[in-house]
């Protein structure tokens, strides 16, 4: 199995100067990373947390691809209701391996009512299955929509149309939970000790994802992989460590609170999506302690964006996500324009490729710290490898920052005042 790289050199003050970080400093942490790797294999074990041990539940995987092995063939329409963690996972997946060729995917994560009636137009109900997903069934989004998407079933369908909802939730509790068992609905589990920004490697991600076609055990396979790499306790030879080390110093040492997410590919966008739930709900815990995404796209916004990057304040740090090899070779003509004769006989390839080298080597003569992971090709492995990687890294800026990165309660405080506004309570 081909593995992703990461390539931190832009992050040193040997290439980049006093912005950079020095390599005696940086290394200075592997002790505690010892310990913390220690630790979060403590609570793994323990099953204190749950994310860790997702992609080894061989059983639950079993059992959804033989589920949706059958039911993939009935449906021209998936109906995903779910938002944050519920949704981000399942775009993330079909985005970067492009399965819904013969499936269209709708994912109602907002309740603006202008989108949610241009999604269901014309919709043929007959061969279309809900996924209705959320832990605790009150979700207000989400059930809101669900109990719409509910009448319309049974007007439009009558008979049986129990048949298509799945409900992906709570194994023993939740609103959502009795409705399930009451309707008879086909259920799906979310652990108990997996968070909604951790599950995609859960029911969560993985009942869409097959559904949709994906190889849900080549997913896994490369989730798995990434782990022998991310509990390693030395420090340079974990890659999920070097990326959290480098971001906290970045912040701590430096004042780098900015984290610039650069895909070199359109289908990681919704990847991006999906880290930046990650890092935002997870590590903005204070205002001493919180990393703020910001999502980009090569090579279009280096035509929108790269001269702040390059010339305005020197507070950001650059991860670029590179695919070695597309699915793709799209050689290029030769132009009969000298000031472009340099582009003939070359490929949209080695353009991209190029334009994402000289952003990198750009930024890195202007002192802007960057770094690289290279994905050798997007497929179901290298995307599992990249989630396990994130979510890692993630665990272990917990610890650095010593805060809970579980939690969420600012989330929770919205939501409190979301429901007293509809029940018109004054504040």
């Amino acid at each position: 199995m081909q593995k992703v790289r990461l390539e931190q050199g832009n992050l040193f003050s040997e290439r980049i100067g006093s912005h950079g970080i020095k390599n005696l400093e940086f290394f200075a942490w592997d002790k505690k990373i010892k310990e913390i790797i220690k630790k979060i294999k403590q609570e793994s074990k323990k099953e204190e947390i749950g994310w860790p041990n997702l992609p080894f539940e061989e059983e639950e995987i079993r059992e959804i691809s033989k589920f949706t092995k059958t039911e993939r063939k009935k449906w021209k329409n998936i109906l995903l209701l779910g938002i944050g963690g519920s949704a981000l996972g399942t775009a993330a997946i079909q985005e970067a391996l492009q399965k819904s060729e013969t499936k269209n995917l709708i994912i109602l994560d907002n309740v603006d009512p202008d989108f949610f009636t241009q999604k269901l137009a014309d919709l043929n109900w007959e061969k279309t299955l809900v996924i209705v997903i959320s832990k605790s069934g009150t979700t207000p989004e989400t059930m809101a929509q669900f109990y719409l998407i509910e009448e319309i079933l049974k007007h439009e369908i009558k008979k049986g149309y129990q048949n298509q909802i799945i409900a992906i939730t709570d194994d023993k509790e939740g609103e959502l939970k009795k409705i399930a068992e009451n309707k008879n609905y086909k259920q799906f589990v979310i652990p108990k000790n997996v968070g909604g920004r951790f599950s995609v490697l859960s029911s969560v991600g993985l009942v869409p994802a097959a559904l949709l076609g994906a190889d849900i055990s080549s997913l896994c396979e490369g989730a798995r992989t990434m782990q022998e790499d991310c509990f390693k306790e030395d420090l340079r030879e974990n890659p999920a460590a070097l990326l959290a080390v480098s971001a906290y110093l970045m912040d701590r040492k430096k004042g780098k609170r900015k984290q610039v997410f650069l895909p070199y590919s359109n289908q990681l966008t919704g990847f991006t999506e999906w880290y930046a739930q990650l890092l935002s709900e997870s590590i903005g815990k204070n205002e001493e302690t919180g990393l703020t995404p910001i999502k980009a796209l090569g090579t279009t916004d280096q035509h929108s964006q790269l001269q702040l990057w390059s010339e305005g304040p020197n507070d950001k740090v650059f991860t670029f996500l590179e695919i070695e090899n597309f699915q793709n070779n799209i050689p290029l003509p030769y132009f009969e324009n000298k000031a472009l004769d340099y582009l003939s006989g070359k490929s949209l390839n080695e353009l991209i490729r190029a334009a994402k080298q000289g952003t990198e080597l750009a930024l890195a003569k202007k002192s802007r710290p960057n770094q690289t992971i290279s994905i050798p090709k997007l497929n179901e492995s290298s995307l599992g490898q990249l989630f396990y990687l994130f979510e890692m890294q993630i665990a272990i800026l917990g610890k650095l920052y010593e805060i809970n990165p579980y939690n969420q309660p600012g989330v929770e405080l919205g939501k409190k005042i979301t429901k007293k506004i509809m029940l018109g309570i004054s504040l």
